[in-house]
């Protein structure tokens, strides 16, 4: 399925955007709950894609455009995934989510 898309679209959850990452496509979230928020926000920090937040509705067409066409998250997205293209899947996951960890989002905070 990722590789007939251009973007993904999902809630933000660390599965998903893990895989999403790893196949090199730019990323829009909109979390549902604070672990997605969490996951959604590294994504945007770290440039592999943007967050819409609950309440911020108005924003969904403006940031979906964004992802659509903004080359610096598609070369971002597609960094990572030749970054990571030659390990396993197992590999892939850890690394990503230390990755994104290491940006210092406190989940306490």
């Amino acid at each position: 399925m990722c590789d007939q898309a251009d973007l993904a679209i999902s809630n933000g959850n660390a599965n998903s955007s893990a895989n999403f990452a790893l196949a090199g496509l730019p990323q829009l979230a909109i979390p549902l709950q604070l672990e997605q928020y969490m996951e959604a926000r590294r994504l945007e920090i770290s440039g592999l894609g943007l967050l819409v937040r609950g309440n911020e509705p108005a924003g969904l067409a403006q940031k979906l455009r964004a992802v659509a066409t903004d080359r610096s998250l598609r070369r971002a997205a597609e960094h990572f995934r030749r970054k990571y293209a030659s390990e396993d899947a197992y590999s892939q996951v850890e690394k990503f989510l230390k990755s994104i960890s290491r940006l210092g989002i406190d989940p306490k905070s």
